[in-house]
């Protein structure tokens, strides 16, 4: 019974060690702009989940993060995630002036 619960185990922490990907990608040719402007600021509202089903907790919304830092001009946005043993987490990067 042991070695059954110690195999489910090792299982489910291995299955817990995921990468994700958003639906939907747009892709955009940054090439031509100005990374290295000192006005440009990055702002992250994030999603929270306990044991990967207990949440969500935050929204993960454009708006709170644009709003944390008082964006009014969004050039880019980007996406993070996390998978951990305990908690995940899901994140929108908002970077503008």
């Amino acid at each position: 019974m042991a070695k059954v619960f110690s195999m489910l185990l090792l299982v489910g922490v291995l299955l817990g060690c995921t990468t994700n990907s958003p639906r939907v990608m747009n892709t955009i040719d940054i090439t031509k702009s100005d990374l290295t402007d000192s006005r440009i600021q990055k702002s992250k509202d994030c999603t929270y989940y306990v044991l990967g089903f207990v949440g969500p907790f935050g929204d993960r919304s454009v708006i709170d993060a644009t709003r944390k830092k008082y964006i009014k001009d969004i050039q880019y946005v980007d996406y993070s995630f996390g998978y951990f043993i305990l908690w995940s987490q899901s994140c929108i990067e908002v970077y503008g002036k």
